[in-house]
């Protein structure tokens, strides 16, 4: 008995310093580190906030604004196989990210009734880019072998050089890159005002995807997309929810309608945590912008929305014009290569995603090995499609899906195993 106690034992102590040593975001020491090599991003920095706070002042009774889809590229920087992680881990996490943003994760649910009234869709979707810098066709997605065992703050997965790849310009994508990040750190960001060939997300390849889309090898609790949803938070200016501070109770993240914090959170608590005297509701430990776990995560606020918009009308506007997500042209236009289905075998949902040169009208069928339809959908006036087929009615076996627009067809054997 005694022998099973100090196993147990053991066994949680080691837990304890494995959670000490995950580092679960680096971006504000990354950001201390550019203030420090760099006294003009500081001074960017700072004039960017004031621009902020100026379009958030003169736009507060704007009308809503219209949905912006993202472009983002996904560089794979890999030495090992793990770490070349798969098409369909990649698109799991943009999937994850536009679900996110726009408040359709399946998870909102857990939000709890005192913050409902603030948790919101920000309008901002994501999609993999189709044009590359050069205007040709690309599925989003850049591999890089490299000899590097590891990368850190550095910044030496964003160069060709120094074993990484090079940034896409940052005026028309989001550039993510995924690698094995050393010192247990998940992911950081750069804030908007920096260099332009450093602009983007960096996040651990274990920590980038969505456990819900396919057996991908992520590590618990930060399984679901989540670090990914924080880091691209920075890359829209917004700070951590309480405020960077150590406890004071006295720092801020410059949004009006997120409870004064004392401190980040870790695990996933229960009931209402109370601190800074922000009681009774207590810290907003659901929002992305905290340290919580995955599983915990399901928010942002009002108040974040704006302040992304503000972003996305300053620094970032040059995004609302980008071609990033747009085919190259219709002659060029191929739709199998626009067409992404995961996962594959299917076992609860086949998840089907698809980008077309124009608005048009989209059909999915799903045929047995008989031929005979089990499944038929129609999408109307569309360009950018996340759409999800049920198994719960269909029997395992082997399948043929048919989509068809523009007057072109793609079909891809599926298979269901229960």
């Amino acid at each position: 008995m005694k022998k099973i106690i100090l196993t147990v034992t053991s066994f949680f102590a080691l837990m304890l310093v494995n959670a000490q040593q995950i580092q679960r975001c680096h971006t504000t020491e990354y950001m201390q580190q550019l203030f420090e090599a760099d006294p003009q991003y500081k001074a960017n920095h700072a004039a960017l906030e004031e621009s902020i706070q100026e379009w958030i002042e003169n736009n507060s009774q704007q009308p809503e604004a219209a949905d912006i889809i993202i472009p983002v590229v996904v560089h794979v920087v890999w030495r090992t196989g793990a770490e070349n992680i798969p098409d369909a881990q990649v698109i799991s996490q943009i999937n994850k990210l536009s679900k996110d943003f726009q408040r359709l994760n399946s998870d909102t649910t857990k939000t709890p009734a005192h913050f409902k009234s603030i948790a919101t869709d920000s309008k901002i979707s994501f999609c993999l880019a189709t044009r590359d810098p050069n205007g040709n066709w690309t599925n989003g997605i850049v591999r890089k072998e490299t000899t590097k065992t590891s990368f850190s703050m550095d910044n030496g997965v964003k160069f060709n050089a120094s074993g990484g790849s090079n940034a896409w310009d940052r005026n028309k994508y989001l550039n993510i890159w995924v690698c094995n990040l050393s010192g247990g750190i998940l992911g950081y960001a750069q804030f908007p005002g920096g260099q332009a060939n450093t602009d983007g997300v960096v996040i651990g390849y274990k920590y980038f995807g969505d456990k819900a889309d396919g057996s991908f090898s992520l590590t618990y609790p930060y399984n679901e997309g989540r670090t990914t949803t924080h880091e691209v938070g920075h890359w829209f200016n917004l700070f951590h929810i309480w405020g960077d501070d150590s406890g004071a109770c006295n720092g801020s993240d410059n949004v009006n309608d997120t409870p004064n914090q004392a401190d980040e959170t870790f695990g996933c608590p229960s009931g209402n945590q109370v601190s800074c005297t922000n009681g009774p509701n207590g810290d907003n430990y659901q929002n992305y912008m905290d340290y919580s776990d995955d599983r915990c995560m399901n928010m942002f606020t009002t108040g974040q929305k704006t302040r992304m918009w503000a972003t996305i009308n300053t620094s970032r506007v040059s995004l609302k014009t980008s071609n990033g997500c747009q085919p190259t042209s219709i002659e060029r236009y191929k739709l199998s290569n626009q067409l992404q289905i995961w996962p594959n075998p299917a076992k609860e949902n086949i998840n089907i995603q698809i980008q077309l040169p124009e608005n048009a009208e989209i059909s999915f069928t799903l045929f047995n090995v008989l031929g005979e339809v089990v499944y038929q959908n129609t999408t109307k006036n569309t360009v950018f499609v996340n759409h999800q087929i049920s198994t719960e009615k269909i029997n395992s076996g082997i399948y043929f899906l048919e989509v068809s627009a523009k007057g072109q067809k793609a079909t891809q054997k599926i298979v269901i195993s229960k």
